[in-house]
């Protein structure tokens, strides 16, 4: 088993060769006996995900979502683990964020391993989404129509709208379709009214949030419109 020798400050000591029955390597780090663990880190990439990033390639996974924690100042669920890439879980969470704070990520034991047969270990902090500033994902909204969609219209009657984003808008482009006609028009490409759209009755105003919209077709509309608003805001959210 080992031999017993004489160090040379007189202290008893067993000299063993070779490896403990059962281990092929020493660990790489830590006690004799006794790997690391899986270290792994979170952060939130947006309003409803979570990113898990492991140290090393992940082999073994337990996508039970029950099995994924996340604690701190507001109530946040995981809803579904899926694997994005080799060192990585995606967390889809529902819930509040709340406005600022840390949050922490713990995994049950033996839910995710790697080749070396380490297992997740310790717990991961992270900011919430805000904090972090990442912004909701809200689109625009169109809002305040006059007159009413579905009523009827006269020929000269301007249509308006405001157009809102808590973010701040990027880029707004209007058309109007005719179905009698069968055309399509670009009324506001997010940079100038259209040909048919130069009258002076065609103003945009700035308004909190966003834009008031009011427009009219040269010499009237031709029929009752249909107007499509596309709207992009500066987190690169739309409205459609």
């Amino acid at each position: 088993m080992g031999d017993f020798i004489q160090t040379p400050n007189s202290i008893s000591a067993f000299v063993y060769t070779g490896m403990p029955t059962g281990r092929g390597t020493l660990p790489s780090s830590g006690y004799f006996g006794i790997d690391a663990g899986l270290a792994y880190s979170a952060a939130a990439i947006s309003q409803t995900q979570v990113l898990v990033s492991f140290t090393t390639p992940i082999t073994t996974i337990n996508t039970t979502a029950s099995r994924y924690t996340i604690t701190g100042p507001s109530s946040i669920t995981v809803s579904s683990v899926i694997q994005s890439s080799s060192t990585q879980l995606t967390l889809t969470v529902t819930g509040s964020w709340s406005g600022s704070g840390t949050y922490s990520l713990a995994i049950l034991n033996n839910t995710i391993g790697d080749a070396t047969g380490k297992f997740n270990q310790g717990v991961a902090t992270f900011l919430g989404p805000s904090s972090a500033g990442i912004l909701p994902l809200t689109p625009p909204t169109v809002s305040n129509v006059n007159p009413v969609p579905g009523t009827a219209i006269y020929i000269n009657q301007p249509i308006s709208f405001d157009v809102k984003d808590d973010t701040g808008l990027r880029r707004v482009i209007i058309t109007a379709k005719y179905q009698r006609a069968k055309i399509q028009e670009v009324v506001h490409d997010g940079y100038d009214f259209g040909f048919s759209y130069l009258g002076s009755s065609n103003v945009i105003s700035s308004i909190s949030g966003g834009f008031h919209y009011v427009m009219l077709r040269d010499g009237g509309w031709p029929e009752g419109p249909i107007l499509t608003t596309f709207a992009v805001d500066t987190s690169g959210t739309e409205n459609v």
